[in-house]
């Protein structure tokens, strides 16, 4: 057969009345084309479930997280009831108005913590303290009360709170660094510092007792009585314009095309984003094992700046000097903060979505036919 063509291919070539020589020298095995398939492609990619600021952060399965009626995450806790004796002396000279308490404080342990909340990107301003008081002594006494954190075995923060007044009977106290307008709030600057960052222990450290000799006047000397005291904290957690973080999100997407001549690609996608931090976006292509392929660039082709609480379009075209092969993709989303968001509070409805993801390949795929080396 290569015989004959090369026989035909020294024949006179009549096209159009035009005579044409073809060079019986020429070797037709040596004959390569190159052409371009499927230009244009679009490559459709499953897209990955949303992801909720409570997978972002990790704030499932904590007992002292909790989610309020409106969604809105909290820091709940309570310590155990604390039981006060107060011994009132034998003799109650002039001089007597510090009445001698006797309780053991037992810490609340926070069990295991959220990396997040170890930084200074929250805020817990709107944090209140919440104090019960149940008081059998027939008299009107005063409380300083000091409040401690520790992390690590050491003492982080102490807070005294100072002239709390205990009647007979049942008082209620909230202790607030904001106030919200209702009554019974006593304010108390820069509480929320107390668990910024949330420590490891807190505890009620200290309790003084004191009482006017009036008062002192109405108890049986010699006699102990009574006062327990339940202490509760709880504060919504909010962004502040510290707030960063960070979250990978791998695509099930793949390129295996060897020795095709694939350039290029672009990423395309919508992405929903509910939570109010902007998002810059960051993309890797890797290998079979996991590591990032270096060789494989990535460049915007549209905007790929998620604003908060918006829905975006973007195309990420990824380039490479080699063949475009690669065995998944990763997104990685970093958050940046600003002072407009602080007071914000982390809801749990708060998530990021993707959506209509596909790879288009704009230039398509350049392929070499032909019979060269046979």
């Amino acid at each position: 057969m290569k015989t004959r063509a090369l026989i035909l291919a020294g024949a006179l070539l009549v096209l159009g009345g035009t005579a044409c020589k073809v060079d019986t020298d020429y070797d037709l095995n040596n004959l390569v084309t190159e052409i371009t398939i499927l230009k244009g492609a679009q490559f459709p990619i499953p897209s990955p479930y949303p992801i909720t600021l409570a997978d972002i952060l990790k704030l499932d399965g904590f007992p002292y997280i909790v989610v309020d009626d409106n969604g809105d995450y909290c820091i709940s806790f309570a310590l155990d009831p604390i039981q006060l004796s107060l011994e009132i002396p034998p003799e109650i000279t002039p001089d007597v108005n510090r009445i001698p308490t006797h309780f053991i404080p037992k810490p609340y342990t926070f069990d295991g913590i959220p990396d997040f909340l170890y930084l200074e990107g929250t805020d817990l301003s709107e944090m209140e303290i919440r104090l019960s008081l149940d008081s059998h002594v027939p008299a009107l006494f005063t409380v300083d009360s000091q409040f401690e954190t520790r992390a690590e075995g050491v003492v982080k923060r102490r807070y005294l709170i100072e002239n709390l007044e205990i009647p007979y009977g049942k008082t209620n106290y909230r202790l607030c660094e904001r106030s919200d307008g209702s009554e019974g709030c006593i304010l108390v600057p820069d509480l929320g510092k107390l668990l910024s960052p949330v420590p490891d222990e807190f505890q009620v450290s200290a309790l003084e007792v004191y009482a006017s000799q009036e008062q002192l006047s109405r108890l049986t000397p010699g006699t102990t009585y009574d006062i327990t005291c339940q202490t509760s904290a709880w504060s919504p957690i909010s962004f502040s314009e510290n707030t960063r973080f960070s979250v990978s999100a791998p695509l099930d997407a793949e390129l295996n095309l060897a020795e095709v001549g694939l350039k290029k690609a672009v990423l395309h996608m919508d992405v929903e984003n509910t939570i109010p931090l902007d998002l810059k976006v960051d993309l890797q292509a890797l290998d079979s094992g996991g590591q990032n392929i270096e060789t494989i660039s990535f460049s915007e082709a549209g905007s790929f700046s998620i604003p908060g609480r918006q829905t975006s379009s973007a195309a990420l075209s990824l380039t490479t000097q080699g063949d475009l092969r690669f065995a998944s993709l990763v997104l990685t989303l970093k958050a940046s903060s600003n002072p407009a968001i602080a007071g914000i509070h982390f809801n749990n409805s708060q998530f990021i979505r993707f959506s209509n993801l596909y790879l288009e390949l704009p230039d398509g795929i350049q392929v070499k036919i032909g019979t060269a080396g046979k």
